[in-house]
């Protein structure tokens, strides 16, 4: 692979990722200190007062590192003794020759709290940070006392990634993503699907194609990371915050977040995009505040009666919602169930949405065939949870579980893509990330 074939991948990842007001340096009075917690010299922005509770805030990509929360830390550190921390390569830290990976980046911060504050802290991550955080709260819990993502990056697979690009059309810069570069990248996604990582892992080879620029690394790095298992460890109370016009990590990212971290709430900020700190920042410390305080809203109320629902040879919208007992799906190319409690989905020459759906049957869950099932969040449980033929199958956060067999594939092969699914086949538990052909045996 060359590096001008990771170009248009990574431009596209580039201008999604990066906010235009990153590019202007933010003013901040917050001071800024210094610390060996690895090998160079890492710089953290202070605001509030020691001995209050602390608070650990870790940003995005971009050049404004910890700056990206100069509209939020003052009043922050009203209540809390704030470290917004310049992960290495970003802002005033050193690079030092880190590998601005995730996973490096987590355990910087799991030994920047022992060290430097020595006691449990309130973790908020932004973006990229986001996903550092939560490699934070599942790999090093007993430095996370509570947890707060910001607009997550990286947690969807980067094929589900950029096929969600071309259904939620990113705005970036004034402009919208040319259709010639979104489908190079879709096909260089499978074209380079095992030598990302492997850029990544050596550091000659990261360092002639990368050319070893911090935020390049970084984020060919984030892209090519599976949280699953860290957030399926997370124990610590957890708030999502979003963006709802977030076009960076689409709510569709949320929504598998809130499938995966048990006990995960979330705020949506409505008209604010992928930097909601910067954008709407009263409503981004209101909604910190009150979750740092444990302040947790009403439960919804419950689903009413269960139903049957039969759609045929249908093209236009149709949404369903709350309890069913058996939906037939045949010939309708528009359908999406939210929110759903279904015992039996059968889906024949259609097209389906799912998001935070459990479909849980006693036989078979999912029955698809010649269709096309994009499922976020919920589950599909039964004696066999899913059987496909010539089906195609998006899954993302969604938790398959089969006490005979997760999936039974009827001579023509499926094809899957899964972003952080746990797929349980009888006592056989494994964690899918990645496209997979599924065929008879």
């Amino acid at each position: 692979m060359s590096r001008l074939a990771c170009l248009p991948l990574l431009a596209l990842f580039a201008c999604a990722s990066t906010p235009r007001a990153a590019t202007t340096p933010l003013p901040t009075t917050a001071p800024l200190a210094s610390t060996d917690a690895y090998a160079g010299r890492l710089a953290v922005r202070r605001w509030g007062r020691d001995g209050a509770p602390p608070l650990v805030l870790v940003h995005g990509l971009g050049e404004n590192a910890s700056r990206d929360f100069a509209a939020v830390g003052p009043a922050l550190g009203r209540t809390h003794s704030v470290h917004a921390l310049d992960l290495p390569g970003f802002g005033e830290s050193e690079a030092a020759g880190h590998s601005f990976h995730p996973g490096d980046y987590a355990a910087l911060v799991a030994t920047y709290v022992e060290r430097e504050i020595g006691r449990p802290v309130a973790l908020v991550g932004h973006s990229m940070g986001g996903a550092v955080a939560a490699l934070v709260a599942g790999e090093h819990p007993e430095v996370v006392e509570r947890l707060v993502l910001v607009d997550v990056a990286g947690v969807l697979h980067r094929e589900a990634w950029v096929g969600s690009l071309a259904i939620e059309p990113v705005r970036a810069g004034g402009g919208a993503i040319p259709a010639g570069m979104m489908d190079t990248s879709l096909a260089l996604v499978g074209a380079i699907e095992p030598d990302l990582a492997q850029v990544v892992a050596r550091p000659a080879l990261r360092g002639a194609l990368l050319g070893d620029e911090p935020g390049t690394v970084a984020a060919v790095s984030l892209i090519t990371t599976d949280l699953g298992p860290a957030l399926a460890a997370i124990r610590a109370p957890t708030l999502l915050l979003w963006g709802a016009r977030d076009r960076v990590a689409p709510l569709r990212t949320l929504a598998v977040l809130e499938s995966r971290i048990a006990g995960a709430r979330r705020v949506v900020l409505d008209d604010v995009g992928h930097v909601p700190m910067s954008e709407a920042p009263e409503a981004f410390v209101d909604a910190v505040r009150a979750h740092l305080a444990g302040v947790t809203p009403a439960a919804a109320a419950a689903p009413g009666a269960a139903r049957d629902f039969t759609c045929t040879d249908r093209d236009d919208p149709v949404a369903l919602t709350g309890r069913y007992r058996r939906v037939v799906l045949d010939g309708c190319t528009k359908v999406t169930l939210t929110e759903a409690r279904v015992e039996s989905l059968v889906v024949r020459n259609s097209v389906v949405s799912l998001e935070r759906v459990v479909v849980q049957s006693a036989e078979t869950a999912l029955v698809a065939e010649d269709s096309e099932v994009r499922m976020t969040g919920g589950a599909l449980r039964g004696a066999v949870a899913v059987q496909a033929r010539h089906a195609r199958f998006d899954f993302a956060g969604v938790r398959v579980e089969g006490t005979r067999d997760a999936f039974v594939i009827d001579d023509e092969p499926s094809r899957a893509l899964f972003s952080v699914c746990p797929i349980q086949s009888g006592d056989h538990l494994v964690h899918a990330h990645g496209p997979v052909v599924l065929a008879a045996e």
